[in-house]
């Protein structure tokens, strides 16, 4: 007809191509609309470009499609052409291309072009800011998504569903799993719905994350929002279910789907075949793999994948051959192939059958008119040449198991042990390791000694690992001498301890208060030119934080890249030292709050990250020194910088609300925690419960002591004591004493602390009988009354003026070995004063000095009132070289 096509045509044919994934013909079409001009790719670009009416839409399209194929350099030669001939590219262009940087790990490229397009005057929409989270994300960088999700809203932009939507993926990839919670709501108070993928990528995190029970919550919760559960979301489920052992909740799930409009698709079958395999239940996996087929679904590589390993796991080896066959007529064999023969099978079964299958799949080739390529052929050879080098299927099996964490308990550990020392030829030395580490780390240290006994007496022989592993079990069994034999032991062997070997028995040293050994270990491994890391001197730092030295901790940080130019405190050398700083104003050492907070502003500067142990040492130590407001601060400043609080975190900041007598804010925070996802543990509860009795709310405390037992929650010998002391406190000694005789039926014995605080109540309401009465008792319980104790029934003696009686518990007292801390002595003094027994209340006085003690104030107050002047002078005169403070008192 004559009529020249222009750029709209073009254009409108070249998106065409692109969306319906025709890459090659809409290049092929670009290139034409070039070879009209007459010139080679650039010059053809430029000439369009500056011809056609509409010049900016056709590169656009093909920046967009060469970078969601992964093309990304072709992409980014386009967009740097149009720089080039001064075509500015739009925020389209910016998008499509950043997206393709991303989608590569080109993430810092992507950051500079997000930069230059703003700087060029482009305002990135909220399509550009989600492209660089997902960025952010995808690179496990989820500190920094968060941070430019808040520049994000900083800037004006509203995050949308997608923003969230990709927000929550990468928090669930990262494991924060009540952070992503948290986000979920948000979006929802801010009036976004979540749509397919963002219920999709919940249900997904939560099974991936094996909260499965709130996955079936969330798809059941579905049908109230109008958006209804599509196949992917099944499949999704059907997945956390098969993972999480649930195979019939899997199997009903999936029988389901048809009466729900819905068809399974090649991924639903794929799950669920793969979870009949791994239950062993080969019959039903072979009826839905003959469902599947005959319902026209077509298997992909991994149904192939996931069908040929399963029959082979069930020695069903022709049926893997058939389906082999399969793959090979979709042209999917080269990839089947590797993981059949490497991942699969043992040494003796890949030798059984490398010959047939090398042979059936010839044949199978030959059928199909495929060649066998040489690549192929030398998979066969390698891993039947390889084979008798491969660790076996079970060697395999019972490795893969340890290091996934999936021994549990200490039976599992011994069922794989026995098939392991039973195999022949006798498993390698590492396997058995691996198995003994595994028990370790769950605490069935003297089994692990006891395996090894077994091991040495099969001939499996010990290396420096095992050594390195029993080292550890004697430490945590306190029986570091053990350890140092096993160090003998290695060195008769020839073998050479290194780094981890030292530091696990300085560790095991530490751990028993022995300090001071644990140095000398230290200089003795430096001496022999071994060069302690991070972990070594994190180890001592502790030990000596724990032991009060301080200072000497404070030298062992500064001196760390001295014994090793790699070895810098980090974290957790600074958390040790921060925490104890932080304990120390508890003790009443003035200003070390304040030292931690130096220590914990210097980790900003030398870029060393606050981890959440720091935060919680840090502001424990700010709400012990009164300073609430800034604990507030750095808690809301920790979760700005995207570190999630722990239950711990919480009660923290609820104690420290108690303690500043601010109930309601205690209250407010409580709530808060448990809005956040959080469930408070008993600490949490005891805390609160410690500050609704302080405030006199009895009954609030009494309901919240309730609720706690509703939940699950036992209460500790911690709860019970405060409850017991709220009580008495409160005047409420009939409910004080049913507290106390309730306990025998929770497996919770009142401990000597309980029974002071029922003692000192029983004094407190004019009980004494029923005081002496429980104090006659407790030896009977097989507790030993200690200074409290006798302090607390010496006071109600005197206060009920029973001073022969007192008198007589202070012998005894004496006799033990008890009269050693001032508050004793300040209850006797003042008892003596006021039942006018003034000579003996001056002699204890003087045995007070002798200790050192100083008087309270009540106590120097009436002995001013008491004594004579003459009294007074006499033992003013007495005290030179004494208590000063007293002194001075008397003398006005």
């Amino acid at each position: 007809m004559g009529i020249q096509p222009n750029a709209i045509t073009c254009n409108t044919l070249i998106h065409g191509l692109c969306i319906t994934g025709q890459l090659g013909r809409a290049l092929q079409l670009k290139n034409n609309i070039y070879s009209c001009k007459g010139g080679l790719l650039d010059q053809a670009m430029v000439l369009s470009l500056k011809c056609f009416t509409i010049p900016m839409l056709y590169p656009i399209v093909l920046i967009d499609s060469h970078c969601k194929d992964g093309m990304t350099e072709d992409a980014w030669g386009l967009f740097k052409l149009m720089e080039k001939i001064n075509i500015k590219p739009n925020l389209i262009t910016y998008n499509s291309m950043m997206d393709g940087l991303c989608l590569v790990g080109r993430l810092p490229d992507a950051v500079k072009l997000f930069d230059s397009m703003v700087d060029k005057g482009l305002e990135p929409d909220d399509f550009s800011w989600s492209i660089l989270i997902d960025g952010y994300c995808k690179n496990r960088k989820l500190d920094g998504a968060m941070q430019l999700f808040k520049k994000m809203k900083q800037n004006g932009l509203k995050p949308t569903t997608v923003t969230y939507t990709i927000l929550l993926r990468g928090l669930y990839q990262d494991g924060r799993i009540k952070t992503a919670q948290k986000f979920f709501n948000e979006m929802q108070s801010f009036g976004l719905s979540p749509n397919e993928v963002t219920y999709g990528t919940f249900l997904d995190g939560l099974c991936k994350n094996g909260k499965i029970v709130e996955a079936i919550e969330l798809f059941e919760s579905m049908e109230g929002t109008g958006i209804l559960p599509n196949i992917e979301m099944h499949s999704i489920l059907i997945h956390g279910f098969c993972q999480a052992g649930k195979l019939e909740d899997a199997k009903k799930l999936f029988n389901e789907i048809p009466k729900k409009g819905l068809d399974p698709d090649v991924v639903t079958y794929t799950t669920m075949i793969n979870g009949l395999f791994d239950n062993r239940m080969f019959l039903e996996a072979n009826e839905l793999i003959i469902e599947m087929e005959e319902k026209g679904c077509s298997p992909n590589v991994i149904t192939y994948n996931t069908i040929i390993n399963g029959f082979l796991t069930a020695k069903e080896t022709d049926k893997a051959l058939q389906f082999l066959s399969g793959c090979v007529k979709e042209n999917l064999y080269r990839e089947i192939l590797c993981s059949l023969l490497t991942n699969t099978l043992s040494a003796d079964e890949l030798k059984n059958l490398l010959l047939h299958l090398h042979t059936s799949v010839l044949q199978i080739c030959y059928r199909f008119n495929q060649s066998f390529q040489q690549h192929d052929y030398e998979i066969f050879v390698r891993n039947y040449y390889g084979a008798g080098t491969q660790i076996s299927q079970l060697e395999s099996f019972v490795r893969d198991e340890c290091k996934s964490g999936r021994i549990k308990k200490l039976d599992d550990g011994l069922k794989y042990f026995d098939q392991l020392i039973s195999q022949r030829p006798l498993p390698s030395n590492a396997t058995f390791c691996h198995v003994l580490g595994s028990l370790s780390k769950i605490k069935c240290h003297s089994d692990v000694i006891l395996l090894h006994k077994k091991m040495s007496l099969v001939g499996v022989q010990p290396d420096i690992f095992t050594f390195t592993i029993l080292i550890n079990c004697c430490c945590k069994l306190g029986k570091v001498d053990h350890g140092f034999c096993f160090l003998g032991e290695i060195i008769k062997r020839g073998y050479h301890p290194d780094t981890i070997t030292f530091t696990t028995l300085m560790k095991g040293l530490c751990l028993q208060g022995k300090i001071d050994y644990a140095i000398k270990v230290f200089d003795r491994m430096t001496k022999m030119g071994i060069q302690p890391n991070a972990i070594t001197c994190n180890t001592l730092i502790h030990g000596l934080c724990i032991t009060g030295q301080l200072g000497r901790a404070l030298q062992l940080k500064n001196n760390m890249s001295k014994w090793n130019i790699n070895c810098r405190p980090d974290v957790v050398s600074y958390n040790a030292i921060i925490d104890t700083l932080c304990k120390g104003d508890s003790h009443c050492k003035d200003g070390m709050t304040e030292d931690a907070w130096g220590l914990f502003k210097m980790m900003e500067k030398i870029n060393i990250k606050p981890n959440l142990i720091t935060y919680n040492s840090m502001m424990d130590g700010l709400c012990l020194v009164g300073r609430l407001p800034d604990a507030v601060k750095l808690f809301d400043s920790m979760v700005d910088k995207g570190l999630e609080p722990d239950d711990f975190s919480w009660s923290i900041l609820i104690d420290g609300y108690c303690k500043n007598r601010k109930l309601d804010g205690a209250m407010q925070l409580f709530k808060k925690m448990k809005q956040n996802g959080l469930k408070p543990t008993t600490v949490t509860y005891t805390i609160l419960l410690r500050g609704l009795y302080q405030d006199g709310r009895i009954k609030t405390a009494q309901k919240f002591f309730n609720e706690m037992q509703s939940f699950g929650l036992s209460p500790n010998e911690v709860t019970y004591g405060t409850f017991l002391d709220g009580l008495c406190k409160n005047g409420k000694i009939v409910e004080a004493i049913e507290l106390f005789e309730s306990m025998e039926g929770t497996g919770i014995l009142p401990n000597i602390e309980m029974h002071n605080i029922l003692i000192h109540g029983f004094c407190q309401a004019g009980k004494l009988e029923d005081a002496k009465k429980l104090f006659n008792e407790i030896p009977k319980k097989g507790l030993d009354p200690g200074v409290v104790t006798y302090t607390t029934m010496i006071n109600g003696l005197f206060d009920n003026r029973m001073f022969l009686e007192a008198n007589k518990l202070i012998t005894e007292m004496e006799e033990k070995g008890f009269l050693k801390d001032s508050v004793a002595f300040n209850v006797i003094i003042k008892g003596f004063l006021e039942g006018r027994e003034n000579e003996v209340a001056l002699q204890f006085l003087r045995k007070m000095r002798e200790r050192k003690f100083v008087p309270s104030d009540s106590v120097v107050s009436l002995l001013t009132k008491t004594l004579s002047t003459d009294e007074l002078k006499n033992l003013a005169l007495k005290s030179s070289g004494g208590n000063v403070r007293f002194q001075a008192s008397a003398v006005i």
